[in-house]
């Protein structure tokens, strides 16, 4: 039987009782059994980043009627949280009964990971808790305050539209660069420098600072020389494999010309 099978279940019996004792009765009667942890996660993402890290689990499961969300706290069948929202925080809901070891031992994992104090008894300590942190401390010293200008800024636009052919020139430019997805970020000369684009759009190069103008045009030179090295290759190798696959056509010559351009010369 599947989880979600089990949960319907369970409301169906609870359905049952329910009818059986009247609403009032049944529900005091399930409230007696509850206990709360009222947590300071407002998201089940970010609640789940720190039960991943403490090692726990969060499953969310949908039945017809509710949406449930649950943590296994120990190894036991039973020994798990259901977690729901209360004025904004999620709270984990458990049995009186379960074994107050596994409860503490919880805790304290989900702390240690969290770096502070992220359950409570109540609502009303959680909500002196928040504001005890959002509370101006006391300043005794006078601080001078300087305005720092932003460092300037200056973009170029680019031919580069590959990313690999990119990643190649850069290399053969003797630049390590980090790569952040599409994008190049390196430092030359002391100043940042970086090659981003937005979509599909051609690459743009960024420098970041007070710098040398001159010698950011001898690096930006420098890279696009590079790049269009590695254009020309790859097109003068595509040609020569379409020759050699070719029983009419023959490679004669190849030649690089003055201005580094590549003439090859195919016999048909």
């Amino acid at each position: 039987m599947s989880i979600k099978q089990d949960l319907i279940d369970s409301e169906r019996r609870a359905a049952q009782q329910r009818a059986r004792m009247g609403a009032k009765e049944y529900d005091a009667w399930i409230e007696s059994q509850q206990a709360y942890l009222y947590s300071i996660f407002r998201t089940h993402e970010e609640l789940e980043k720190i039960l991943n890290d403490a090692g726990y689990d969060l499953i969310i499961t949908n039945t017809p009627n509710h949406r449930y969300v649950k943590t296994h706290f120990g190894k036991g069948k039973w020994d798990y949280y259901f977690w729901f929202f209360r004025k904004g925080f999620l709270v984990a809901n458990y049995n009186v009964g379960d074994d107050i070891n596994l409860i503490k031992k919880f805790i304290n994992k989900m702390e240690q990971v969290y770096g502070e104090k992220c359950f409570f008894n109540t609502l009303q300590e959680l909500d002196s808790y928040i504001k005890s942190k959002c509370k101006p401390q006391k300043i005794t010293t006078v601080l001078k305050m300087q305005i720092t200008e932003p460092e300037p800024e200056y973009t170029f636009p680019t031919i580069y539209t590959d990313k690999s052919i990119l990643k190649q020139a850069l290399k053969n430019a003797g630049i390590t660069a980090t790569m952040k997805g599409d994008n190049f970020e390196f430092v030359l000369d002391g100043f940042d420098e970086s090659i981003y684009r937005q979509g599909d759009s051609n690459y743009e190069f960024k420098v970041i600072g007070k710098c040398d103008l001159k010698a950011v045009h001898k690096h930006f030179s420098k890279i696009e020389t590079e790049y269009n090295k590695v254009v020309q290759h790859n097109i003068c190798e595509n040609i020569k494999n379409k020759v050699a696959k070719s029983p009419t056509m023959r490679l004669e010559q190849e030649e690089v010309l003055e201005d580094n351009s590549v003439l090859i010369t195919i016999r048909i």
